[in-house]
């Protein structure tokens, strides 16, 4: 049964290509409560395959249990930043974090959350040669969505990034998933950027190098499936076999969230917020950052 469903997670992609697909390396592993899927396309075969551009596509389940300030918490915030750090380009310079989507709407809200939690330095290292040892520049923005400005993100950032001149942009974003295990739980970390809007199937202006000048690695989490995807997993689960499909497109434009999602959102913002100070602000310590941010 074939109906329109996307998914903005390379793994669930992958899982949905041939399994001898050309161009495409995977490799998983365990890392702590972590598990960890390090996908590489590195050739046009495993574009076409998988739909999404070459490059690293890191994937994290999370364990729903995980809470600030267990040692797994802690481990798993080291690990995301080891991975956030293998993916942005190496030496100094300013980032620029852009928090994606619509603080309005609890399923979009997960980039302006944790944007809101990054630790913004960059006119603390211009002002004072001291701070300019001790902290990494980091500007941050959240431009909205089209709805609210009239511009797409992609406008606003490049503006931003023609002022700050950072050497990389670092975007967070709400993605859409294809299995609703991953809803919440699965970390997405990739250095090609993002497609706002594409797991659903309303594309934007994508965030990459080729639309803003510099590297864009993109962070997102699943926090809405299609109900189509809902529907097909019900009636396949009552009849494998079908030997008729039925039409899903009444389905297929309408997305779901889990009835918990603002608190997963403030579970998950945390702790991208900590993997991303941490990767951004090495010479710290997650007690450190805290010190910053709340003190």
């Amino acid at each position: 049964m074939q109906t329109d469903i996307f998914t903005d997670l390379a793994v669930e992609a992958a899982a949905q290509a041939p399994a001898d697909a050309a161009g495409v390396q995977s490799h998983t592993a365990v890392q702590g409560a972590l598990r960890i899927t390090r996908l590489e396309i590195t050739s046009q075969a495993g574009e076409a395959a998988l739909g999404r551009p070459q490059g690293r596509y890191y994937t994290a389940e999370i364990p729903d249990a995980l809470g600030q300030g267990d040692d797994d918490y802690d481990q798993a915030a080291h690990t995301l930043a080891e991975l956030l750090a293998e993916l942005l380009p190496e030496g100094d310079g300013c980032l620029l974090v852009a928090g994606l989507g619509n603080e309005g709407v609890t399923p979009d809200a997960l980039g302006p959350e944790t944007a809101s939690r990054v630790l913004v330095t960059r006119h603390l290292t211009t002002s004072d040669a001291k701070l300019a040892e001790l902290f990494r520049a980091v500007a941050v923005v959240c431009p909205g969505v089209l709805g609210q400005t009239g511009l797409e993100s992609a406008e606003l950032l490049r503006g931003a990034a023609a002022t700050v001149r950072p050497v990389a942009i670092l975007a967070i974003d709400a993605l859409a998933a294809r299995s609703l295990a991953r809803l919440g739980n699965t970390v997405q970390l990739t250095d090609t950027g993002l497609l706002p809007g594409g797991g659903i199937g309303n594309s934007r202006q994508e965030l990459s190098f080729r639309t803003m000048g510099v590297p864009v690695v993109g962070i997102g989490v699943p926090t809405v499936i299609s109900a189509g995807t809902l529907v097909q997993d019900v009636l396949a689960d009552l009849t494998p076999n079908p030997s008729v499909s039925p039409p899903m497109g009444r389905y297929s434009s309408l997305y779901v969230a889990p009835k918990e999602i603002d608190s997963t959102n403030r579970r998950l913002a945390r702790l991208l917020a900590d993997a991303i100070n941490l990767a951004l602000q090495p010479s710290l310590s997650l007690e450190d950052l805290r010190y910053y941010l709340e003190g």
